[in-house]
């Protein structure tokens, strides 16, 4: 038979005939797997082109991994060829979400399946308890007292504040009782019995229009109060006998040229800044004993000092000036440790007014500076004798700091603040053309802008040495707050601010726990026992 005659399609074509491409026709073939298979892209699926007389053909897709198909859910493809072949594809439709993983739960989410009282679910319990680390709260922290309740205690009108911003107008005694300069005179008021006294006009030696700063002596002198005015005169007045006054600084003559600008007490020395950067030290067991230290011809400072503050020991004094010079002076050698050529180690690029000693670690040291810095920089006395040092923590706070406070009862630093500011990013000054062109244009740093924001007339409490912010007060006051003072039972705070003519008490810190004595302790449980056997 001739296979040719009757489909001329599988007819070989001879030498003679005209040669043509072969053109592949679905139709030419009966089923793709009787032939060689094509390089395809796509999974292989059978389909047939036929009409077979019968039942319909079996749909069958190979590129489902089960063998047999559920007799419930049917498992078809939503389309005979997948969408996801490319990479590019497989990309689309999983940013898309349309290729997930998800599997449906057909469980009630209400309902428990294992009983909390079972066997298992109480070992659980029991084996994590073991292991689990109970987080104890800090009844002392700010955390648990001012951060629930931000409303002051206690708010005492103080008209006449002194508006400088290197002033401390306040100060807290011993016997609890907070004095306040308005305008000339000084008064207290006893916090027990609010009873509010007046106890002295300033300008013993000769009028004055006000004072600036006052301190109260500590355990040896605490109904003496030490008061710096605006003449630059130091007086020291106590509280038992009020018309007796002392006049350490600020007499008639030479004394006047450098009034006086900062105070602050060490047992029986009143110690006094100067404005051209001397420091004096003034013995009240005589009234004619005094020393100097530091000054332009001296090591130290060479302009106002305007902070001084001592560590707990009574052996270091720290001083800061207008220059951004902090020095630490060794009150017993009589000579800064601090001192690097004609600058200091400890150094700002503001005033340095706020300045605080920790109380349980002796060696640290707080600083705080003005506009245009506002950061907050603390540093280990340990290491002044080694050569240059890096703080050990600085907070940058973009915010005037005015006072410094350490809690004694737990590791929290609080900081009082004025303005805030932004800083620009640096411009370039633009030159004349000339010979020496081919120069970087040098970038020149602008001031910062003020602006409103969180830390404006604020109260921060940060805490150490994680800097973390555990309580900012926003708005503490309405205006600048330029000094703080730590109360006798180390835990509330007075501040003020001028502007406003007002001073706030705020309760920061909780009560420290009463340690139990372990002789009592044994003594409560002998009697414990010998009640328990007589019964």
């Amino acid at each position: 038979m001739n296979l040719g005659a009757i489909c001329p399609r599988l007819a070989t074509p001879g030498a003679g005939s005209s040669t043509q491409k072969r053109v592949y026709t679905p139709a030419s073939t009966f089923n793709f797997r009787s032939h060689k298979k094509r390089r395809l892209s796509t999974n292989t699926l059978d389909v047939s082109t036929e009409s077979p007389v019968g039942p319909s053909p079996l749909f069958q897709c190979e590129n489902i991994s089960t063998t047999s198909l559920d007799r419930f859910i049917p498992l078809r493809p939503q389309s005979i060829v997948p969408l996801t072949i490319s990479p590019r594809t497989n990309r689309m439709y999983k940013s898309f979400g349309l290729l997930t993983n998800q599997r449906l739960n057909y469980r009630d989410e209400n309902t428990n399946p294992q009983p909390e009282n079972s066997a298992f679910s109480l070992l659980r319990k029991s084996a994590s308890s073991l292991v689990s680390t109970h987080k104890t709260t800090n009844g002392r922290s700010v955390s648990q007292n001012l951060a629930r309740n931000s409303q002051a205690t206690l708010v005492l009108d103080s008209p006449g504040l002194t508006t400088s911003l290197y002033s401390t107008p306040l100060s807290w005694s011993l016997n609890n009782q907070i004095a306040v300069a308005c305008g000339k005179d000084i008064y207290y008021q006893d916090i027990d019995t609010r009873k509010v006294t007046f106890f002295f006009t300033s300008g013993l030696s000769l009028p004055v229009r006000e004072a600036l700063s006052i301190a109260w002596g500590d355990a040896k002198h605490k109904t003496k109060l030490a008061c710096i005015n605006d003449a630059g005169a130091c007086e020291v007045v106590c509280t038992e006998e009020k018309t007796v006054g002392l006049a350490l600084y600020g007499r008639e003559g030479s004394e006047w040229d450098n009034p006086a600008k900062s105070l602050c007490w060490n047992g029986d020395t009143v110690t006094y800044g100067l404005s051209n950067g001397e420091i004096r030290f003034h013995d009240l067991r005589d009234a004619g004993k005094c020393f100097t230290v530091g000054g332009r011809g001296a090591g130290g400072h060479r302009r106002s000092v305007v902070s001084m503050a001592y560590d707990s020991t009574g052996n270091f004094l720290a001083s800061g000036d207008v220059d951004g010079n902090v020095h630490v002076w060794d009150v017993r050698a009589r000579k800064p440790l601090t001192e690097v050529k004609q600058s200091s180690k400890i150094k700002h690029q503001a005033v340095a007014k706020a300045l605080a000693w920790c109380s349980w670690q002796p060696e640290l040291l707080a600083t705080g500076s003005y506009y245009p810095e506002g950061t907050v920089q603390v540093w280990s006395t340990n290491k002044l004798t080694t050569g240059p040092i890096e703080p050990e923590k600085t907070f940058a706070l973009n915010a005037a700091v005015h006072s410094l406070i350490w809690s004694p009862q737990c590791k929290e630093l609080l900081s009082t603040h004025g303005v805030q500011f932004k800083h620009e990013p640096p411009t370039h000054r633009q030159r004349r053309v000339s010979s020496t062109a081919g120069r970087p244009a040098a970038a020149t740093k602008s001031k910062p802008t003020v602006v409103l924001g969180p830390l404006t007339h604020s109260m921060v409490v940060h805490d150490y040495p994680s800097g973390k912010r555990l309580l900012t007060m926003g708005r503490a006051h309405r205006h600048c707050i330029t000094a703080a003072c730590l109360g006798p039972n180390s835990q509330d705070v007075f501040t003020a601010s001028p502007k406003e003519e007002t001073i706030k008490m705020w309760k920061v810190w909780g009560e420290t726990p009463k340690r139990v004595k372990e002789g009592a302790v044994r003594a409560t449980s002998a009697e414990t026992f010998l009640m328990e056997a007589k019964r």
